[in-house]
């Protein structure tokens, strides 16, 4: 029995020229997905598969849905949880964003290893981080 195949609208999604086959679907993805629900033997395989790719991609968050958090002065910064602060570079070392949370005794904003810094920003950090 002949394979039904997946046309895009401007080439079919497997490699079977469309004019050796009479069955194409020129169909949405899902709508093609739900033909290989009912009958999987007779959908090509390579066109589900496209079909399946294509359907994700129009679901993935585009480049401009994200929304990134702006970096905030540390004057605003919580004392009682992490942030990941801002640190300007200086002769020891280079400008970057760095873990810190800040010592209560010392009134200082320190990173894992002890040291202290001086941020000048900070972003907070998700629930699940701090």
């Amino acid at each position: 029995m002949a394979k039904r195949h997946w046309y895009t609208g401007l080439s079919g999604a497997c490699k079977v020229p469309r004019s050796l086959l009479g069955w194409w679907y020129e169909i949405s993805p899902s709508a093609f997905l739900d033909h290989y629900a009912v009958a999987p033997d007779r959908i090509c395989t390579d066109c589900a598969k496209a079909a399946r790719l294509a359907l994700a991609a129009e679901s993935a968050p585009k480049p401009s849905d994200i929304v990134w958090p702006k970096p905030r002065p540390i004057s605003e910064a919580p004392i009682k949880r992490c942030i990941l602060g801002w640190i300007p570079a200086t002769d020891e070392c280079k400008a970057g964003w760095e873990l810190l949370h800040y010592s209560v005794s010392a009134t200082e904003w320190h990173d894992n290893a002890g040291v202290a810094h001086e941020p000048t920003h900070f972003l907070p950090l998700p629930p699940e981080v701090m």
